[in-house]
C-alpha cells in the first residue's frame, strides 16, 4: 500500500529546506546589492570631497604626474604630502586604500607607494571610470596593505570613480577607494542566518501542523483500506463456502437423481416384465377358450333337450364372460403412448422437484 505519511515527510521535508536555502540566498542576493548601491553612494560622495578637498594646483599635478618618469614621481615631496593629506583625511573611515590613475591607465598615486607606477590601463574597472561610469566590485582578501599595515582576511568594496573638469566636464583623473565592509558583511551574515532560522522555524511549524493533518488522513485511510479488506475477506469466504455447499448439494441431488432413475428403471422393467407375463397367461387362456366357445357354439346347433341346452346355454355364457375378463386384462397389460408418456413426465417432475427445493 502507498505510503502516504512517509513519502510527504520526506519530500516535505526537503521542500522546506530547499525553500530556506533558495530564499536565504536572494536575501543575501539583495542585501549584497544593497550593500554594493549604498557602499558605491558613500564612495562617489567621499571621492569627490576628498579630491574638493586636495584643491586645482594638486589635480594638475596629478594629471602632470602621469607623463613624468616613475622615479620622479615617487620621490617628489608633493608624493609625500599627498600621502599625508590622505592620511589625515580618511582618518576614521573604513577607506583601506586610495589609488589615483591617469587617463593613460598609469597609476600616479598610492598609499602604498610601491604600487605607484603600475599600469592599470587594460583593467576594465580602469577603463568603465574613464568612459565615464563608476564601476565596483565586492572581493575577498586573505592579506591587504592598508596604508601604513597589512590587514588578513577582509570583505573590501572596490570603486573606479571619474573625477571631470569643472569646466571641460571631462573625465581629468581616476580614483580607486578600497573599502573595508568585513563588519557589514558580518552583518549581513548574521542577519542571513537568523532570517533562514526565522523562515526555516516557521516553515518546520507549518510542515509539522501539515504532517499531523497528512498522518491523521493516513491512518484514516489504512483503518479504510483494512476494513475494506476484511470485508473483501470475508466475503470470499462467504463465497467459497457458498460454492462448497452448492457443489456437496448437487452432488446429493446427483446421487438421489441417480437413485430415482435406477428405481424408475427398475419400476419400468417390473410393469414391462409384468405386462409380458399378463399378455402371456391371456393369451394361453385365449386359444383354448376359443376352442371351448367354437365348440359349444357348434354343440348347440345340434339336436338337444332340454337339459343339454340349458348347459350348453351356461357353457357360452361362461365363456364369454371369460373372454371379456381377458380382453380386459390384455388391455390393462398394453397402456397407451399418452399414458405411457405422462408417467414419463411425472416421473422427470419428481426426479427434477428435488433439485429445485435444494
Amino acid at each position: 500500500m502507498f505510503r502516504l505519511s512517509r513519502t510527504y515527510a520526506w519530500i516535505s521535508l526537503a521542500s522546506v529546506v530547499l525553500a530556506a536555502i533558495v530564499l536565504s540566498a536572494v536575501y543575501r542576493h539583495f542585501a549584497v546589492a544593497n550593500l554594493m548601491m549604498m557602499g558605491q553612494r558613500d564612495t562617489v560622495a567621499l571621492t569627490h570631497s576628498f579630491a574638493n578637498s586636495l584643491g586645482p594646483q594638486v589635480l594638475e599635478w596629478v594629471s602632470r604626474a602621469a607623463t613624468l618618469p616613475i622615479d620622479a614621481v615617487r620621490s617628489n615631496e608633493r608624493t609625500d604630502a599627498l600621502l599625508e593629506l590622505t592620511k589625515q583625511h580618511m582618518r576614521g573611515t573604513d577607506v583601506a586604500k586610495i589609488k589615483i590613475y591617469g587617463l593613460n591607465g598609469r597609476t600616479v598615486f598610492s598609499t602604498e607607494r610601491k604600487q605607484i607606477g603600475e599600469d592599470k590601463s587594460g583593467n576594465a574597472g580602469f577603463a568603465a571610470a574613464r568612459g565615464g561610469n563608476v564601476a565596483t566590485e565586492l572581493t575577498r582578501r586573505d592579506k591587504f596593505s592598508a596604508f601604513d599595515q597589512v590587514i588578513e582576511n577582509r570583505n573590501l568594496l572596490s570603486a573606479y570613480i571619474p573625477i571631470r573638469n569643472k569646466e571641460s566636464a571631462q573625465v581629468e583623473i581616476v580614483f580607486e577607494l578600497y573599502s573595508d565592509v568585513t563588519e557589514l558583511m558580518q552583518d549581513i551574515n548574521r542577519t542571513q542566518a537568523w532570517v533562514t532560522g526565522a523562515v526555516l522555524a516557521v516553515m518546520l511549524l507549518l510542515y509539522g501542523g501539515l504532517f499531523l493533518v497528512v498522518r491523521f488522513a493516513d491512518r484514516l485511510i489504512r483503518n479504510q483500506y483494512d476494513q475494506l479488506q476484511t470485508a473483501s475477506n470475508e466475503l470470499s469466504f462467504a463465497r467459497d463456502d457458498l460454492e462448497q455447499r452448492v457443489r456437496e448439494r448437487t452432488a446429493q441431488l446427483e446421487q438421489t437423481n441417480a437413485g430415482l432413475t435406477a428405481a424408475w428403471n427398475a419400476a419400468d422393467r417390473a410393469n414391462q416384465l409384468r405386462a409380458e407375463f399378463l399378455s402371456g397367461i391371456s393369451h394361453a387362456i385365449r386359444e383354448p377358450m376359443s376352442g371351448l366357445c367354437g365348440a359349444s357354439q357348434r354343440l348347440a346347433g345340434t339336436g338337444l333337450d332340454a337339459t343339454q341346452r340349458r348347459y350348453v346355454d351356461h357353457v357360452q355364457s361362461c365363456a364369454a364372460a371369460m373372454r371379456s375378463s381377458i380382453d380386459q386384462l390384455l388391455d390393462r397389460s398394453e397402456p397407451s403412448k399418452e399414458t405411457r408418456a405422462s408417467d414419463s413426465s411425472q416421473a422427470k417432475s419428481r426426479l427434477a422437484a428435488p433439485a429445485t427445493a435444494g
